[in-house]
């Protein structure tokens, strides 16, 4: 899968096609994305090639976990996370692909930062908070 930022300076090369999305309602995702749920593809850090030169910024959620998050310097586009509990994976924004190349989300995470209007996805593991809480709905 081959996807980039929007001014296309930063170019995302994924090796292998990861089977599901996950959505994440954090309040750190909120922000970092500006919208209200980031849409992420877990990939192994091994899997993944970055052309161009991302900037980051890390910070340290509530719950005292270190994520470092990457976006193009020039457009601003946010691009991928890595840190957090699984320090050998990247996170990478889903609306970086183009359109019909993604799988269906598989995990949905910290439900109690979602809008209380917005909807579930069908058949996603949930959790009101973290991965390492996740239940089926």
């Amino acid at each position: 899968m081959d996807g980039s930022c929007l001014c296309r300076g930063i170019k995302l090369r994924i090796d292998a096609k990861p089977e599901a999305l996950h959505v994440c309602h954090c309040i750190d995702c909120r922000q970092f994305t500006g919208a209200i749920a980031a849409f992420l593809l877990p990939v192994p850090r091994d899997k993944m090639t970055v052309t161009g030169y991302p900037s980051g910024y890390a910070n340290t959620s509530d719950g005292g976990v270190t994520v470092k998050r990457f976006f193009c310097g020039n457009c601003g586009s946010s691009l991928y996370d890595v840190g957090g509990q699984e320090p050998n994976m990247y996170y990478v924004q889903a609306g970086l692909f183009p359109p019909r190349t993604l799988p269906a989300p598989g995990k949905e995470i910290f439900l109690r930062s979602a809008e209380a209007w917005t909807i579930r996805y069908p058949g996603c593991k949930v959790s009101q908070t973290e991965v390492k809480q996740l239940v089926d709905p």
